[in-house]
């Protein structure tokens, strides 16, 4: 089989590229510059320069392939103009459904997020039919929703599909900008003082990046769920044991100082402000603090029956991702 990966480059897609190659997949790889792709090339993988918003360029990549996963994005929440994340993540969706159709792709998978289907309640994780009880918090969720609409569209008549809303992904991989996991594990590993907000008891859902490149993989075998959603996590966790996890296994002497959400959130968008005078934007903004410290606990039953995945518990994941950190380094 003959599968295109779009955003090839990025923590998913490079890892996903290398999986299925390595499982006898012929990966066609789509990037805007084909010097990202880090890695050596195979007999199983061809990376091909495109742009999503330039439909032309798509065709090339898609030639001969029966399955496309859409794993690029607009990840950058501390970018305050809607019109990147638009022409990236609902304009280029659209440009690549309507190739998949003349192309007549027979599935499409989508890469989305647990964060487009709003936020948990104590002891009533997200589940794939719960509507969304809050406003979206940023541009990226926002843009995300709305692809996500357009791909039920198109799978009504022509393109096939299957969302895949994945929780937040840690594990070895490319250091990108999207992994903010990763990045809050090495500053735990690494540093001496973290200041947070007072809201350590905020859980989320967190998976493992071999666990998604298995789910994923068992999207692309015969019988494999058509015109469903599935959130593709792994295990529930607060901040609060997320830290001391990474703590103990790294050997950090870290010093947490936590002070009133409400302060923590004034100082942010003084900064942020301050900054956006100047011309200049920070990693970090009011609206991406409230995104991390929304309840996501997700139940993760349905997908885990469907794609018969397994998932990796924290304590282990995150001491391999740690290892892999160090060895990096």
């Amino acid at each position: 089989m003959k599968v295109l990966i779009t955003g090839v480059t990025g923590y998913l897609g490079s890892r996903l590229a290398l999986h299925l190659a390595g499982a006898g997949y012929t990966v066609h790889g789509l990037c805007r510059n084909r010097c990202s792709w880090k890695h050596s090339d195979t007999n199983n993988i061809r990376i091909f320069e495109g742009d999503l918003t330039k439909p032309s360029t798509i065709d090339l990549a898609i030639l001969g392939c029966t399955t496309i996963i859409h794993a690029a994005a607009y990840t950058r929440m501390n970018d305050p103009y809607m019109k990147k994340f638009y022409d990236a993540n609902v304009q280029g969706t659209y440009n690549l459904l309507i190739t998949a159709k003349n192309h007549n792709i027979e599935k499409f998978i989508f890469i989305s997020s647990l964060s487009v289907l709003g936020k948990s309640f104590p002891g009533v994780p997200i589940h794939e039919k719960q509507p969304r009880t809050i406003a979206y918090q940023n541009h990226y969720e926002l843009t995300k929703a709305m692809a996500e609409e357009l791909v039920i569209d198109f799978g009504k008549d022509s393109v096939p599909y299957l969302i895949l809303n994945v929780s937040r992904l840690y594990g070895p991989g490319n250091y990108t900008f999207s992994n903010g996991v990763n990045r809050f594990l090495q500053r735990i590993a690494k540093g001496k003082c973290m200041i947070l907000p007072n809201r350590l008891h905020t859980k989320a859902n967190y998976l493992y990046i071999d666990d998604a490149l298995l789910a994923i993989e068992k999207c692309l075998h015969p019988g494999s769920p058509l015109n469903e959603r599935l959130i593709v996590g792994g295990e529930n966790c607060d901040y609060r044991n997320l830290i001391r996890i990474a703590r103990e296994k790294s050997g950090s002497s870290l010093k947490l100082i936590c002070l009133p959400y409400g302060l923590v959130r004034t100082i942010i968008k003084f900064i942020y402000l301050v900054g956006k005078l100047l011309g200049v934007h920070g990693t970090f903004n009011p609206k991406l603090l409230d995104s991390l410290f929304t309840e996501r606990e997700a139940m993760i039953t349905h997908a885990r029956t469907l794609l018969h995945y397994n998932t990796t518990g924290l304590e282990r994941g995150i001491e391999n991702t740690l290892k892999f950190m160090n060895n990096e380094n």
